[in-house]
């Protein structure tokens, strides 16, 4: 019997010792409604975080239409201002987040990198092989009022 109490408390003692890793903040959770700008550029581009099945929004100006295309991304399939996509998350730690889309048969690999005070954020696109990368800064601006005209970038 004492051995079986010994054993079942070794076994508690070691559950609640263990590396507790799984339960860090992942980068949606850390960044939830948290928005980024482009930095140096005219027309700039943004991105919005979500910890929701819509985990990014992403208003990018149209230079045809002289207005912001507002985007929304989930996992899944997903109407773009290219087309139809697929985007799938391969990476949302703390610091990370990776997704995979793909776009007219072809599919581009972007890693989203945030700083650790959570400012300045960093994004890599891979396509074709060859990689492209992008730098934005923490914004207060709201995306509803960037996606209804409201503020022009």
């Amino acid at each position: 019997m004492r051995n079986i109490v010994l054993l079942l408390l070794l076994t508690i003692s070691f559950s609640c010792s263990k590396d507790d890793s799984g339960s860090e903040e992942t980068f949606l959770q850390r960044l939830d409604t948290v928005g980024f700008i482009e930095n140096n550029t005219q027309y700039p581009s943004y991105f919005f975080f979500y910890d929701s099945s819509v985990f990014i929004k992403n208003p990018v100006y149209d230079d045809f239409l002289e207005e912001y295309d507002c985007q929304e991304i989930s996992e899944g399939t997903n109407d773009t201002f290219l087309g139809e996509s697929t985007v799938k998350i391969i990476e949302n730690n703390s610091s990370t987040l990776k997704i995979e889309s793909t776009i007219i048969g072809i599919t581009a690999i972007v890693e989203f990198t945030i700083d650790s005070q959570g400012y300045n954020l960093t994004l890599v696109q891979e396509t074709l092989g060859e990689k492209e990368t992008y730098y934005y800064s923490r914004t207060d601006r709201e995306y509803s009022k960037i996606c209804d005209g409201t503020i022009f970038n």
